[in-house]
Order: C-alpha cells, then sequence, then structure tokens
C-alpha cells in the first residue's frame, strides 16, 4: 500500500465513522450498553486516548527514537486501571459539560494526519 492509497482508505473509513455517529446521534451518546456498560461517548474517549499514545509511538519508530513511555503513572498495573486513568484526563480534554462533538475523534483532516505519521516516504505498508 502506497502513501496515496493509504490516505484514501483512511479518508474513506473516517468518512464511514462520521456516518455513523450520525446514526447514533447525539441525544444517544449517553446511553450505557454499547459494549458492557460502556456508552459511545465512553467507547470515544478510550479510542482516543489510546490513539494519541499509538502515534506517539509511530512517529518515534519513523524517526528512529525509543518507544516513548506510555502516559500514564507507572503504578498502573492492569488495563482497568490504564483505561480508568486515560477516559479521565481525555473525558476533560475533549466533552465540554454542555455538549459533546465526537469529530474530535480525528482532528487532523485525514491526509495531514496520515501525512506526518509516514513523514516523506513513498510506502507506508508493504
Amino acid at each position: 500500500m502506497d502513501k496515496s492509497e493509504l490516505q484514501n482508505w483512511l479518508h474513506e473509513s473516517y468518512e464511514e465513522w462520521e456516518a455513523f455517529l450520525d446514526q447514533v446521534g447525539t441525544a444517544r451518546m449517553d446511553e450505557p450498553g454499547v459494549a458492557g456498560h460502556w456508552s459511545m461517548k465512553d467507547i470515544i474517549v478510550h479510542l482516543t486516548a489510546w490513539d494519541r499514545y499509538v502515534v506517539a509511538r509511530l512517529q518515534a519508530a519513523r524517526r528512529g527514537e525509543p518507544e516513548p513511555p506510555p502516559p500514564w503513572p507507572a503504578d498502573l498495573q492492569n488495563d482497568d486501571e490504564i483505561n480508568a486513568w486515560l477516559y479521565e484526563r481525555t473525558l476533560g480534554s475533549f466533552f465540554s459539560r454542555s455538549s459533546l462533538s465526537w469529530q474530535i475523534y480525528l482532528p487532523i483532516p485525514v491526509s495531514r494526519r496520515s501525512a506526518r505519521l509516514m513523514g516523506e516516504s513513498s510506502t507506508f505498508c508493504g
């Protein structure tokens, strides 16, 4: 897959994500039960938090640098503790109490975002 193909795929995936979220609608974002007790908003916050860490790791690898340390405190030992910590930090930074904007999940247009991850390389995979 070359850079252009990856950018197109990311753009199409983002459009599908937006269409899906439009179907869910703002009124239902806080309803629990999407995945266990999690709401759609909970899932978006979770994905956003982990996405930040993955992007940081990819950028370090692209620059030939060591993997960055995780953003959570070292004393957190299991996924539930880490997820809770990430959720609290991400929720506060993205969602206001009066409104929900799920467009923040991918705040950078896909072509710029993918280009930043891939640098000047003409291929990303394979």
